[in-house]
């Protein structure tokens, strides 16, 4: 029962350090280095929980490492490119640790697909500036300005938030293997 406690609070802190990142990707177009940090650590935690008590991974912890090293080296190409910012990257990797290479997927069609309906609301505000006084360095406030700006730190946890019901993170099957 400690395990599945502490499994539990382990995805429950990756999330909120996750809308923790959404939020300040909005507010101010920056997501603290800390953030990522942490989602890594606590996946750290999680592949040491699940091999000192002999509880089963989703897939092979090989599986995740690979995956996290392959959404490091497609993002760092994608912010060398200038389309995304480091900040984004480094989230999105961190976030791809906990979904390996079978999970890769998943999280980048949700993130990509919420992505989208961001990059269509951004133009909506664009071009019909609805918001009056929004605040200042916000992101809403940069788009009605006329800056091309996207906070990633949004469809990326709306992404991982997907991807970790999808992959399975909460089913019944897998929290009752804690027990």
């Amino acid at each position: 029962m400690i395990i599945l406690t502490l499994y539990l609070f382990g995805l429950f802190l990756v999330i909120a350090a996750g809308v923790y990142a959404a939020r300040s990707d909005y507010k101010g177009m920056v997501i603290p280095n800390k953030i990522s940090i942490a989602i890594l650590s606590v996946f750290a935690v999680y592949a040491a929980l699940m091999s000192f008590t002999g509880n089963a991974f989703l897939m092979p912890l090989q599986s995740h490492l690979i995956g996290g090293i392959i959404m490091f080296v497609l993002t760092f190409f994608i912010f060398m490119a200038k389309i995304m910012g480091g900040g984004d990257a480094k989230l999105m990797t961190a976030y791809a640790f906990w979904f390996g290479i079978k999970g890769l997927i998943v999280f980048l069609f949700y993130t990509a697909l919420f992505g989208a309906l961001l990059a269509v609301a951004a133009l909506w505000l664009k071009k019909k500036k609805p918001c009056e006084a929004p605040t200042e360095g916000s992101w809403v406030q940069r788009v009605q300005a006329g800056e091309s700006a996207i906070p990633y730190g949004i469809p990326i946890l709306i992404g991982a938030i997907l991807s970790f019901i999808k992959l399975g993170y909460f089913s019944p099957a897998y929290l009752a293997s804690f027990l």
